[in-house]
């Protein structure tokens, strides 16, 4: 009988940064052991140190590991997963499995073809640890049969005592007559057990999932309610139910249920599962993480997600160069980039004086504030990132300076681009922080604010998030990795005139009002 991996903690955690109540981990947990086809639990990743929050079932203590192992059924297996990429030697490896050894049945590696030899390796140590062993290879709709065969042909060789390899439809963009080749590919070319994980975005998980049985895989990946990265997995609950309807298992549907009740509670706040953009990427063999970021910062519209992915930018410089206006032509002491944060009003009349004593210009990295600063004698200059630049027509005001990036992801009208108060940002403006794509907000103002002669920079308005959702984790990762990377590559550091959870330095607005810039 072909049997189940349940990853929903291990998966779901991408929606959650591995956090789950322990109620709910509790109720999962029986759940998982009432039901006779699952055959392993993966209960999280075992990692090395990361620069970021990221939870219990990310770093999985000891602790919360043996835990689990009294709570389950003894018939259940235990699987954690390592990403290869993480995991950089051989040492690194035996501290993060060392105290697993007797709690641990199943150690997966997630494998991509850049870094094979190494995984390779990784599994043998493993092996010699005592833990059976998954290979889990990544992107095979980007594989060609011939070079599944090839990666095949070198597990057998280089790692020979791996207990399964698996093939991952990292994008979703299978189709089962497609995973039937493979997965038989695969079967001819070893006598290794062969395993599926699939993926939603074109809802094909179940189908290709059974695709993948009949061609002789024996064990399939699945979560409570499809939870996982993007658009999802194979649903546990459809499949369990399936081979219970196949193979005539009693199964307990009331507890099944309750525990995927539980867990569409968190879908509504999360929402993972297919959508368009989602489908769009499966079939286009797109990157689903990236979908799943630029979604949530709902700064663009699907089209535009699509024509990024593809890298179908329009580059909009206009051919007659006496039309190109740079921002540099501005000259200002200071500037102040202004976020969407609520300190920006509790603080307005103090970023109002310091501008008209300094000679100092607002740059908008967001328009929620904007309408503070209108009618009050101060310069305003507004970033008009992703699709913002289509409210152009409708909000123009001949006050404003607006900044567009030189890329975008849909043509765009000549008479803007011609408008007198409208200036077009390259990347040459900051050339130090060219590897962060898409021009987000932050980078806009910051890419002014540099070539505005004799600028100092600050922030305002920039106050972190008291509640993180799917969205602003993104938004908030996102600006700090700007913020950092700026101050690293520059000697003059940004600094914060209004309170933030940002890790950035602060000064007082009214401290700089008093005391001036160079000795506030």
């Amino acid at each position: 009988m072909t049997s189940i991996l349940d990853c929903t903690l291990r998966d779901g955690g991408y929606y959650t940064d591995w956090d789950f109540e322990k109620g709910i981990v509790d109720d999962y947990l029986d759940t998982m052991s009432q039901l006779p086809m699952i055959e392993y639990i993966e209960i999280g990743y075992r990692s090395p140190a990361q620069d970021k929050y990221l939870g219990q079932y990310f770093y999985l203590p000891i602790d919360t590991v043996k835990y689990i192992r009294e709570k389950i059924d003894h018939s259940k297996k235990l699987s954690i997963m390592i990403n290869t990429k993480d995991c950089t030697s051989i040492e690194q490896l035996e501290y993060l499995l060392s105290d697993c050894i007797g709690y641990i049945d199943l150690v997966r590696f997630a494998v991509s073809p850049a870094n094979f030899d190494h995984a390779l390796n990784l599994a043998n140590k493993t092996k010699d640890m005592g833990f059976e062993v998954a290979l889990n290879l990544m992107y095979v709709s980007q594989i060609n049969n011939g070079d599944i065969k090839s990666y095949i042909d070198q597990i057998v060789t280089g790692a020979p005592r791996t207990d399964y390899i698996y093939l991952v439809d990292s994008f979703g963009a299978c189709y089962p007559e497609e995973v039937k080749k493979k997965v038989r590919i695969a079967l001819e070319a070893s006598n290794i057990p062969i395993g599926y994980h699939g993926h939603d975005n074109i809802q094909l998980a179940f189908a290709n999932s059974i695709a993948s049985e009949e061609a002789g895989a024996v064990i399939i990946d699945s979560t409570i309610t499809g939870m996982g990265r993007g658009a999802g997995n194979l649903s546990t609950e459809l499949f369990c139910s399936y081979i219970s309807n196949k193979k005539d298992l009693v199964i307990d549907y009331s507890r099944l249920a309750n525990i995927v009740e539980r867990f569409t509670e968190i879908k509504n706040e999360y929402g993972w599962g297919t959508s368009l953009p989602y489908m769009i990427s499966g079939l286009e063999k797109l990157p689903q993480g990236e979908i799943m970021r630029l979604l949530s910062m709902k700064r663009y519209n699907t089209n535009s997600i699509i024509n990024l992915l593809n890298e179908k930018e329009e580059k909009i410089l206009p051919d007659d160069e006496d039309t190109f206006k740079g921002i540099e032509t501005l000259d200002f002491s200071n500037t102040v980039l202004i976020g969407g944060g609520k300190e920006v009003a509790h603080n307005i009349e103090g970023l109002l004086s310091f501008a008209k004593k300094t000679n100092t210009a607002f740059i908008h990295a967001s328009l929620k504030n904007l309408d503070y600063f209108m009618k009050k004698d101060v310069t305003n200059i507004v970033c008009l990132p992703g699709d913002e630049l289509n409210k152009l027509g409708k909000y123009y005001n001949k006050d404003i300076i607006y900044l567009i990036s030189d890329k975008q992801p849909n043509k765009v009208d000549d008479n803007i681009i011609k408008m007198p108060n409208v200036f077009i940002l390259t990347d040459e403006y900051l050339p130090n922080l060219n590897e962060f794509t898409f021009d987000p907000p932050l980078l806009m103002a910051l890419k002014a604010a540099f070539k505005i002669q004799g600028s100092s920079i600050f922030l305002a308005g920039f106050d972190g998030y008291d509640q993180e959702t799917e969205a602003n984790k993104y938004l908030r990762e996102e600006n700090q990795q700007i913020i950092d990377v700026y101050n690293k590559n520059f000697e003059h550091k940004l600094i914060s005139l209004t309170p933030t959870k940002y890790n950035i330095k602060v000064k007082s607005i009214y401290s700089l009002i008093v005391h001036g810039v160079i000795n506030g």
